[in-house]
C-alpha cells in the first residue's frame, strides 16, 4: 500500500465502498481541504510570529487548531456538511480579522478573492452563490 493510497484511505475515513460515491467524494474533498488548511494556517502563523506580527499569528494558530479539530470531528461523526460550513466561516472570519488588524497586509485581499470559488466548491452552486454575495 503506497503513501497516496494510505492518505486517500485516511481522508475518506475508511468509507470507500460503504457509502455512495458522491458522498464519499465530498468527504474526501472536505478532508483534503481541512488537512491543507491546517498545514497552511499553521505555517502562515509561524511566519507571522517570525515577522513580529503577533495578532495575525495568534489568529492563524487558533484557526489552524480549529480546522484540525473539524477534521477530527468529520472522522468521528461523518458530518462533513457542518464541518465544511464551519471551516468556510472560520476562514472568512480569520481573513477579515487579519485585514482589519493589519492595514498594510495587501495579500489578504487576494485571499478574499478565493472565497467565492471555495464557497461554490464546498457548498454547491446555490449555497456558494449566497455566501459569495
Amino acid at each position: 500500500m503506497g503513501f497516496l493510497t494510505k492518505l486517500i484511505n485516511y481522508l475518506s475515513l475508511g468509507l470507500a465502498g460503504k457509502i455512495e460515491e458522491k458522498a464519499l467524494s465530498s468527504i474526501l474533498f472536505i478532508s483534503l481541504l481541512s488537512l491543507a488548511g491546517t498545514i497552511f494556517l499553521f505555517l502562515f502563523g509561524i511566519y507571522a510570529f517570525a515577522t513580529a506580527r503577533i495578532i495575525p499569528g495568534i489568529l492563524l494558530m487558533i484557526a489552524s487548531f480549529l480546522v484540525a479539530g473539524s477534521l477530527a470531528y468529520v472522522r468521528r461523526t461523518r458530518n462533513w456538511k457542518q464541518a465544511s460550513i464551519f471551516n468556510l466561516a472560520l476562514i472568512i472570519i480569520v481573513l477579515f480579522a487579519i485585514f482589519t488588524s493589519e492595514k498594510s497586509e495587501g495579500s489578504v485581499i487576494i485571499w478574499f478573492a478565493a472565497i467565492p470559488v471555495l464557497s461554490v466548491f464546498i457548498l454547491g452552486n446555490r449555497g456558494g452563490a449566497v455566501v459569495s454575495l
